[in-house]
C-alpha cells in the first residue's frame, strides 16, 4: 500500500479544519442560548403562522 506523505498532511489539514469549523459552529450556538435577547427576537421571528412576507 503507497500512500504519500502529502496526501496524509492533505488529508489531516482537512480534518483539522472541519473540526475547527465545527467548534466555531458549536461555540455560537452555545453563546446564542446564552443570549436571552437572541432567543426573544428569533422566538418572534418564527412566530409567524407560516405566512409569507412582502419585501
Amino acid at each position: 500500500m503507497h500512500v504519500s506523505f502529502s496526501t496524509i498532511y492533505n488529508e489531516a489539514i482537512a480534518e483539522y479544519v472541519r473540526q475547527k469549523e465545527l467548534e466555531k459552529w458549536k461555540s455560537g450556538a452555545n453563546k446564542a442560548l446564552k443570549d436571552e435577547t437572541y432567543r426573544k427576537e428569533m422566538s418572534e421571528m418564527g412566530d409567524d403562522e407560516g405566512d409569507p412576507y412582502a419585501y
